[in-house]
């Protein structure tokens, strides 16, 4: 097995090439102190710095959604679209962007009735 050349005789780009990974060597440890002490600072671990926790407003209705389309179709035979708004008219406050999504789900789900296209009763 061959040695390998010693330093006098390696070629100058290999030279180039160690003296800066020694550089960025001594770059990194630099900042991992940098780091440290911020993170110290702080008094916290991460997150993003002056980040304000987010608010997401969660409605406490009297009785789920299932329960309200169930009382508001009794009786009656409405449209996935129709049932939404009238539910949130009856009182049952949400934020959803997709809450037509969840009644349509609700009402496929077996517990509602399909007595034509896209028309629900209560059972």
């Amino acid at each position: 097995m061959a040695r390998p050349p010693s330093p006098a005789r390696r070629p100058d780009s290999v030279r180039t090439q160690e003296r800066k990974l020694d550089r960025l060597a001594a770059r990194v440890g630099d900042l991992e102190i940098q780091m440290r002490a911020l993170i110290a600072s702080a008094g916290r671990r991460g997150g993003r710095r002056g980040a304000k926790p987010r608010k997401r407003t969660l409605f406490k209705n009297s009785m789920t959604l299932t329960e309200a389309l169930r009382k508001l179709l009794k009786g009656r035979t409405m449209r996935v679209v129709e049932a939404a708004q009238a539910v949130q008219k009856a009182g049952y406050r949400t934020i959803s962007k997709s809450f037509q999504i969840q009644v349509g789900g609700i009402l496929n789900n077996g517990a509602f009735k399909r007595v034509g296209v896209g028309r629900y009763t209560a059972k």
